[in-house]
């Protein structure tokens, strides 16, 4: 799912757990948390790659995403550096923290004290595993809505990844979460996209078809239908997922000026058709296999919902006339999460209304951002690409890329090769 080389030929533990280790830079500590609390899959494999072919597609998604906790978290502090939101680097707060691998990013970054909050007590041992051996660094189990953190204090950084469209009231995380934030701090929400193209397709949590477009009650009985499970789990875990601007609005009424960071893109405009063909093949399958399952008013304030959301995208996408329509087409239909920023304490805050109609220094400003941000993924690729030189694979790959030339052509590569011989032997001369 997320792609992260290996870097197994360096072990110094056998096995999958040393696999694990070396590829997501999580605690040894937290993978045998994480395989005592899962018995039931097959921890004898001895490669990722080979575990993760294991598992169903859904326990697939959710492991990789448990185990790459701490390189997500380190993308965070990139993402957030590149823009120059960390102004200080004393205090740290994570709502929802979960294995808390963005408590140990933060903190390999020069944080003096990083906290998490997770409302899950089995997340947060795992969480408290993934940390061990930190100083100032705590995770504590708690309700985010339902208990007073003020005695926390502020924090410089408070990050909300993968959590907002979790929680039971929104609004009040929104506002408790702001109040948290130092003046000059950042406040960084990762949230899901409900209407990217691929997650009406096939949402990010339980990948089935159009619940992204449904209420919480009827999320809940499609839910229901599709895996066979109690909708009461579902109520557990999902509240309600919203828009754009009601995210960029809630964080204004609150004192925070918000944008909207380059990430997350899938595909672009010119690949709006083929996407949308890939859509009408979803749905399709749903109209035969599961529809019939559901019940027939379920059933059609789904089928409602779902071509109501294909006529405003295609309508959408024939609307795009210039840079800022394809902005907001872009940010509607084809980031699949919309990553936030908001700084509390700058002057001219930004409404939500505002957010669709920027003006010229506004633009500049969010340009140079994009800059930064772009500057940031460059280093963090070119520390990806200085772990990968040290790899069997990157020591082997020029050969490799030869013998693949030979078989292709080999009088060819018989040249090339006799060249580089003559320009090694020149260099000796």
């Amino acid at each position: 799912m997320f792609g992260y080389f290996p870097k197994r030929f360096n072990n110094r533990r056998p096995g999958l757990l040393s696999d694990i280790i070396q590829e997501f830079n999580v605690s040894e500590k937290f993978v045998l948390e994480y395989q005592r609390l899962r018995p039931d899959l097959d921890w004898s494999k001895k490669t990722w790659e080979e575990f993760l072919d294991s598992l169903s597609s859904l326990d697939r998604l959710h492991i990789s995403f448990a185990m790459s906790t701490v390189l997500r978290g380190r993308y965070s502090f990139s993402l957030l550096n590149g823009h120059s939101c960390i102004r200080t680097k004393k205090r740290y707060l994570d709502i929802g923290t979960a294995y808390a691998g963005f408590l140990r990013a933060y903190k390999e970054q020069g944080f003096e004290e990083a906290i998490g909050i997770e409302l899950q007590e089995r997340l947060a041992i795992l969480g408290r595993a993934n940390i061990d051996g930190l100083d100032n660094t705590q995770v504590i189990v708690g309700d985010f809505i339902q208990d007073d953190y003020s005695h926390l204090g502020a924090f410089d950084v408070v990050t909300c990844n993968d959590v907002i469209e979790h929680v039971d009231d929104a609004i009040v995380a929104i506002q408790k979460m702001s109040g948290m934030v130092a003046d000059g701090g950042t406040l960084c929400m990762e949230v899901p996209n409900r209407d990217h193209i691929n997650f009406v397709a096939s949402d990010g949590h339980f990948q089935i078809f159009g619940i992204t477009q449904l209420d919480r009650d009827d999320a809940a009985l499609h839910y229901e239908a599709a895996l066979k499970a109690d909708r009461k789990n579902y109520y557990f875990q999902m509240g309600e997922m919203y828009e754009l601007d009601w995210y960029i609005e809630q964080l204004s009424r609150n004192g925070l000026k918000a944008f909207i960071a380059d990430t997350h893109m899938v595909g672009g405009v010119k690949d709006v058709p083929e996407l949308i063909a890939g859509l009408r093949r979803a749905y399709a399958e749903w109209r035969q296999n599961l529809k019939p399952r559901l019940e027939p008013l379920l059933a059609a304030r789904l089928t409602e919902a779902v071509e109501s959301y294909i006529q405003r995208l295609e309508q959408d996408f024939s609307g795009i006339k210039d840079d800022l329509s394809r902005k907001r087409f872009e940010d509607k239909y084809l980031r699949s999460f919309w990553t936030i920023l908001a700084i509390k304490g700058v002057a001219h805050l930004m409404s939500g209304s505002e957010y669709s109609r920027q003006d010229d220094s506004i633009a500049i400003q969010k340009l140079e951002a994009d800059i930064r941000q772009k500057d940031a993924q460059i280093a963090f690729l070119n520390e990806q690409i200085a772990q990968m030189k040290n790899s069997f694979f990157w020591k082997f790959s020029r050969p490799l890329r030869f013998l693949g030339r030979f078989a292709r052509s080999p009088r060819r590569a018989f040249y090339e090769l006799l060249g580089v011989l003559r320009a090694r032997i020149r260099r000796n001369d």
